[in-house]
């Protein structure tokens, strides 16, 4: 019970804080938030950290900047740091669903439905600067008040200028004249009054043709005090311009909230509704009332919006629009920009999806908003082009595309519109699409003897199939030697010239080595082959001229004095770490000691190993089909070679090649799941753990092979001095000057190797064996990868000796069976029940 209540105090800290988020500042913010702090992250909702985050992204929070404010407001680092965690897994989870309980929040922190209300988004994304300017203009009816300053310029006879600001009494000085009040005074009378009394002074103003003039310009306006409450983000007291609109003072206020009006914003002056103001006309025309002027001590209220409908379809700017009463839906489409292009304007679907009397109907454009209810949907279509006179053609036609349907119209005229047929088309055959009366599809195939006698229907489809696209591309496949191997799409004549010159010519390693050409000897699919063997000369143009046909695999091969020269590498404590050539079969270990300087100070010799390649795991070399689209599909997009293949074949490679390659990617992210290792070879670290490695963007599977440096320093011909492979993995791991005491042990830990410590002294550091260690099946493993076991001889056991860097295992003796003597029991008097049978019986 004490914990259900201390969390629900909690939780209702953590409410609070949702609310305080909605309503003040961000100067209050972290007052509020200290007031959420003891919050248990597991007892929050989604909900309640929907309605935070939403609100706090509003304010302009992110990922890092909530997480401090959490911290000032109580919430220990752990606890901010799951908040966010929540808040981003049910983000990531959420990403495409559209039915989350995790808002979606756009860069200016609206949610997809804040999103389409019209005009909202001008008060979270714009950024507007209302400055107060030196000189502006003012309409007549301004009401002057201290503060105010006015510029006074005289010019013609008589030249002279003043500045006045009125004083805390309502007046101002006119020199030679004395005070003057104009506080409370319109503006014009204000001109008015000031060129009376400058009169008296400067008589040529009075003069029905004057010879003196006089302007007058309002330059610095006063301060108001301005109320604003309702439905805004941020209701209160603002001082703001006298000249300040209706708009800059709501968008002071942080805009209306979700559920403010645009269309009813209402003034009070003195207690008394003075005027009431439609926004829409500022947002979408761009009118404001020059005439108004906000006084001192205004009050501007948002109330609650009264209806709203959503417009949707095909119009430019779709989303949920405020109604009046007096409007009709054309207003209100006028308002979001009008329909686009291909709009069915003549009628509209109205969905009533809320309250009683749901349905849903088509209404005309002119319809009154008052018989719209709030939530309404009104849906603009499209027009359909099922009517449209009109047939298509497609495929290996010259002109593919729309064309204009006649009456009697037949297949042949259609195919001469399209400017024939091309080289590439199946010439006896044509499909030809179209809908029933019943609107059920049909198709029909025919042949070209019957083009004439087929009558094309209007909205028909006919489709003519192209030999290219139903046969699979010739290739021919090229390996070894050569620049570029791969597949290569195959030409009717093509040379063997011809092939080295499309793979980029072949590396000079080949020069004066041969080509094997494989051809298979029939296509019944038998498996015999006949082999071609070309000599290839130190000038390659004067190879021999043999030619190819499709499917030959081509084999370059290479001289054996200029074959790949053979590395392995060596990582870890060496002076000299990095990839080494080696004479492949004849260098050893022993051999690379001198190249690369030597051993650091904190190498562990005792921990040498070998890592040999035994298995390729990578993708790019378990399917021949995808290493041969994906030669081919790199050869048709080389800029040399674009020409040399139609644009159909062009599309069906590219197409199969793609197909594969997504394939591949989602069985490269499903072993990438499976935990599969992406350590490099550049990577030291996960060695000793690890049997898998990325190695030059290729998974390979890698077997751990211990040695003695000792025996291969004291005698070269020891079994670990081995011969060197190509691809190989030197490692020399740091010493530790740890030994690690694992298994059936009262305390696993790991101690500080001391040579005088024996295994059972190690042991005993750990806490001893536990009553089920198995200790003769106990043992020690070197850092090099070796095992040694304890030995026992009647009733002495021989422990191993321990190095550094080793691990002691003691396994768990197996559970010996319990003896179950009801069982047992059972048995016997069963035994004994059967004997007595028998021999009653046989006694009888």
């Amino acid at each position: 019970m004490k914990f259900l209540i201390r969390y629900g105090r909690r939780a209702a800290c953590f409410l609070s804080l949702i609310l305080s988020l909605q309503i003040v500042t961000i100067s209050s913010l972290d007052a509020q938030v200290s007031q959420s702090s003891g919050q248990n992250v597991y007892l929050m909702s989604d909900g309640q950290l929907n309605d935070f985050w939403v609100n706090a992204k509003k304010l302009g929070y992110n990922y890092q900047t909530v997480t401090k404010l959490l911290q000032e407001g109580g919430f220990s680092y752990t606890e901010s740091l799951n908040i966010v965690d929540r808040i981003r897994g049910m983000e990531a989870s959420t990403s495409s669903d559209p039915f989350s309980v995790l808002s979606k929040v756009s860069s200016s922190g609206l949610t997809a439905d804040e999103e389409k209300i019209f005009g909202l988004k001008l008060f979270r994304e714009s950024e507007f600067s209302f400055q107060d300017y030196n000189s502006m203009t003012v309409p007549g009816t301004y009401v002057l008040g201290i503060g105010d300053g006015l510029s006074v310029i005289l010019y013609g006879e008589a030249t002279d200028s003043y500045s006045f600001t009125i004083d805390q009494q309502g007046r101002i000085q006119l020199p030679f004249i004395g005070p003057v009040s104009i506080a409370g005074l319109q503006f014009e009378s204000a001109k008015a009054l000031i060129k009376e009394k400058l009169s008296q002074r400067h008589v040529g103003l009075s003069y029905a043709n004057p010879t003196v003039f006089l302007d007058i310009t309002l330059v610095n306006t006063r301060s108001i005090v301005v109320n604003i409450l309702g439905e805004v983000i941020k209701p209160g007291t603002y001082a703001l311009s006298t000249t300040s609109t209706i708009f800059s003072a709501v968008y002071k206020a942080g805009g209306p909230t979700t559920n403010g009006t645009l269309r009813n914003i209402k003034i009070y002056r003195s207690s008394k509704l003075i005027r009431e103001f439609d926004l829409y006309d500022f947002i979408s025309k761009g009118f404001t009332d020059q005439e108004f002027v906000l006084n001192d001590q205004d009050v501007i209220v948002l109330s609650t919006y009264n209806r709203r409908v959503e417009l949707e379809g095909a119009i430019k700017n779709p989303g949920i629009y405020e109604l009046k009463n007096e409007e009709t839906i054309n207003d209100i489409l006028n308002f979001s920009g009008g329909y686009t292009a291909g709009a069915d304007s003549t009628s509209l679907i109205l969905k009533r999806l809320n309250g009683a009397s749901q349905f849903i109907r088509e209404v005309q454009p002119n319809i009154p908003l008052k018989d719209l209810n709030d939530g309404d949907i009104i849906e603009i279509g499209k027009l359909k082009d099922s009517n449209i006179e009109r047939v298509e053609i497609s495929g290996a036609v010259m002109r593919p595309g729309f064309y204009s349907w006649q009456p009697e119209m037949n297949l042949n005229d259609l195919i001469e519109m399209a400017g024939g047929v091309r080289s590439d088309a199946l010439q006896n055959r044509a499909t030809v699409f179209r809908l029933n009366e019943d609107l059920s599809p049909y198709v029909r195939s025919v042949g070209k003897g019957a083009y004439e006698q087929v009558n094309i229907q209007k909205s028909s489809s006919v489709y003519i199939p192209s030999k290219i696209e139903i046969t699979e591309t010739k290739f021919i496949n090229l390996s070894g030697q050569l620049n570029r191997e791969g597949s290569l799409p195959y030409y009717e004549g093509m040379t063997i010239l011809d092939a080295i010159v499309l793979s980029n010519g072949i590396k000079s390693s080949a020069l004066g080595g041969n080509i094997e050409i494989v051809r298979l000897k029939n296509e019944n699919g038998s498996g015999e082959y006949d082999y071609f063997n070309i000599e290839v000369p130190r000038e390659i143009g004067n190879i021999e001229e043999f030619v190819l046909r499709e499917n030959d695999n081509i084999y370059v091969r290479d001289t054996w004095v200029r074959r790949k020269s053979r590395s392995i590498y060596v990582k870890g404590d060496v002076d000299q770490p990095g990839e080494y050539i080696i004479s492949q079969g004849t260098t050893r270990v022993s051999d690379l000691v001198s190249r690369f300087g030597g051993y650091m100070p904190t190498a562990n010799l005792n921990g040498l190993k070998l890592y040999r390649q035994v298995k390729n795991v990578s993708d790019e070399n378990d399917s021949i089909e995808y290493e041969r689209k994906k030669s081919i599909s790199e050869f048709i997009s080389s800029a040399q070679f674009e020409a040399t293949v139609s644009k159909l074949e062009y599309d069906e490679i590219k197409n199969s090649y793609g197909q594969l390659q997504n394939a591949r990617i989602i069985s490269n992210r499903k072993t990438s799941k499976e935990g599969v290792k992406s350590d490099s070879i550049d990577v030291q670290n996960n060695f000793k753990l690890s049997k898998q490695f990325v190695i030059n963007g290729k998974v390979v599977q890698l077997m751990e092979i211990g040695l003695s440096y000792e025996d291969i320093m004291s005698n070269p011909e020891s079994q670990y001095n081995v011969k060197l492979l190509d691809g190989d993995i030197l490692f020399v791991p740091s010493r530790s000057s740890l030994v690690e005491i694992d298994g059936a042990v009262f305390q696993p830990t790991q101690a500080i190797y001391k040579k005088e410590k024996s295994f059972l002294d190690y042991v005993e550091t750990a806490g001893g064996f536990k009553r089920r260690a198995d200790k003769r099946r106990a043992y020690v493993e070197y850092a090099n990868g070796e095992i040694a076991r304890v030995r026992s001889f009647v009733f002495f056991k021989f422990y191993p000796k321990v190095t550094t860097d080793a691990i002691i295992k003691v396994p768990l003796k197996p559970e010996s069976q319990k003896i179950n003597f009801d069982r047992v029991i059972s048995l016997i008097t069963t035994t004994i029940s059967t004997y007595l049978l028998i021999e009653a019986v046989s006694n009888r």
